[in-house]
């Protein structure tokens, strides 16, 4: 199984908008790069699909070394993904499920971020409190693109001094499905991960 797409506290909003072209350029950062930029991460993915709950943990390495946990909905193995290849955990080492051609899988997920990058119809941002913590609340609305018919909408809250992930929402329309997911990331410098 791919990883989740790849995820209400109250949040106190102040009034310190950025200009609107840097606002615009953060948002199409933060779409087209991936989080990797600041190193190890672990993101738990909370979200519905047409109803359904859905909950996942993914430790993340780089784009093609990754581990998927489904804690939602239950009965779904780990799957690892090394290079193209996605694996299931077995009694010792790991079961090859399929292989893609890893150039080919890093090219399109690259371009897939630039083409969702430069749909952006709108961006705004903002000071944001977080749990004592203030961040850069970042929203941006895109158009068509894609399988998102209807567009689809981005919400980032990042460091302010580094723009590095805290939290991000996404909220879409996909085969007629309503989906929200909010993804909340922890950094984890000396993250390690298996290889198959």
């Amino acid at each position: 199984m791919r990883p989740f797409p790849i995820l209400t506290p109250i949040l106190a909003l102040c009034a310190a908008p950025v200009l609107a072209d840097d606002c615009a350029d953060l948002a199409r950062h933060l779409i087209a790069t991936p989080p990797t930029e600041h190193g190890p991460y672990i993101v738990d993915a909370a979200g519905t699909m047409g109803g359904m709950a859905t909950v996942t943990r993914q430790h993340v390495i780089e784009d093609q070394h990754m581990l998927a946990e489904t804690i939602e909905p239950k009965g779904m193995h780990d799957v690892l993904h090394y290079k193209g290849g996605a694996y299931a955990p077995e009694v010792e080492g790991w079961r090859l499920l399929y292989q893609s051609d890893a150039a080919a899988m890093q090219e399109q997920s690259t371009q897939g971020r630039q083409e969702q990058a430069d749909a952006i119809l709108t961006a705004t941002c903002s000071d944001d409190d977080m749990d004592g913590q203030t961040l850069t609340r970042v929203e941006a609305q895109l158009g068509p693109v894609q399988v998102f018919e209807k567009g689809m909408t981005y919400m980032f809250w990042v460091t302010p001094d580094e723009n590095r992930r805290i939290r991000m929402d996404m909220d879409y329309e996909l085969n007629g499905m309503p989906t929200k997911v909010r993804f909340d990331f922890t950094w984890v410098p000396d993250l390690a991960l298996p290889s198959p």
